[in-house]
């Protein structure tokens, strides 16, 4: 009869640690639910990003720093085109001129749009 006793002590054991599991968990779904509600409220409240580009000029191009100047001078003289072309004209790689035109994509400098795979980088120089 005993052992009867502490299979039961060892199962009710087992099923209070279960029970104090599951209502850990659903404290955290709880908490995890509210920060999505509070996330959700921030984005629809969070303005709408546009896609016009400002003009770029001489001063702006001084003020980036020198990595991002060579690489917005080198589109500027193509117009428009890939990372590829435009590290072809900085003699940098590919990838290392994406990092940068991403860069200036997020500055509003550079517009970025895909024809096919390929994706185009270009600028809007200031009208004087």
């Amino acid at each position: 009869m005993k052992k009867h006793q502490g299979r039961r002590k060892s199962s009710n054991s087992k099923v209070k640690r279960a029970d104090a599991k599951l209502d850990r968990i659903e404290s955290l779904l709880k908490k995890l639910d509210t920060a999505l509600t509070d996330l959700s409220a921030k984005v629809s409240a969070a303005p709408a990003r546009t896609e016009e580009i400002r003009p770029v000029d001489s001063r702006e191009i001084l003020n980036l720093p020198g990595s991002l100047q060579k690489t917005v001078l080198a589109l500027i003289r193509l117009g428009s085109g890939p990372a590829n072309r435009v590290a072809a004209r900085t003699g940098r790689s590919r990838a290392l001129e994406s990092l940068y035109l991403n860069q200036l994509v997020q500055l509003g400098y550079v517009k970025k749009g895909r024809d096919g795979r390929t994706v185009y980088f270009s600028v809007r120089q200031h009208s004087s």
